[in-house]
């Protein structure tokens, strides 16, 4: 490669050892991770917590909204007792 056709900046990612890039890789995944599982509770627990006046919008009977809310809870509470059978629930450890 001839020095003109060379950038006149250095790569400042081949400039750092590899254990550095390394690092900030695996910082910067775990970072986003976290920031994805944020927003998937986020969503999650928005939708769980407006079932019940999103029913009573569509005008659906006192019983309907209440059957309909604890039967989504009972799942909801239900899956989290089997390893990984809920996102939302953490698995029983046995203790």
């Amino acid at each position: 490669m001839s020095e003109e056709t060379r950038s006149p900046l250095p790569n400042h990612r081949s400039a750092l050892p590899v254990e550095q890039r390394t690092r900030r890789t695996a910082l910067r995944f775990v970072l986003l991770i976290g920031v994805l599982s944020f927003f998937a509770d986020f969503t999650c627990e928005g939708s769980r917590s407006i079932l019940g006046p999103y029913l009573a919008l569509l005008q659906a009977s006192g019983t309907v909204v209440g059957v309909v809310t604890g039967l989504v809870n009972c799942w909801g509470t239900g899956c989290g007792s089997f390893p990984g059978g809920s996102p939302t629930q953490p698995a029983s450890t046995g203790r």
